[in-house]
């Protein structure tokens, strides 16, 4: 386990012990946690964070394809 500062526009390389390539990790800090999906999403959208939007648009299109499915 290893501890580094968080800074508004930090980056780190990580690695993990079974991966051969690191990846970069950069930090943004928002002013207050986002009160819904919503907000969460349009923080995303503003700070560019791309990747983070595509893994939460997909976990939604997951969860509501599984509940659909349950009936």
């Amino acid at each position: 386990t290893a501890e580094a500062p968080l800074n508004n526009g930090a980056r780190y390389q990580v690695i993990g012990s079974n991966v051969t390539k690191s990846v970069e990790v950069n930090f943004v800090m928002l002013p207050s946690a986002p009160k819904d999906l919503d907000e969460a999403a349009a923080a995303l959208i503003a700070n560019n964070c791309q990747s983070q939007l595509d893994l939460l648009v997909q976990t939604l299109d997951d969860g509501s394809s599984a509940e659909g499915n349950q009936s």
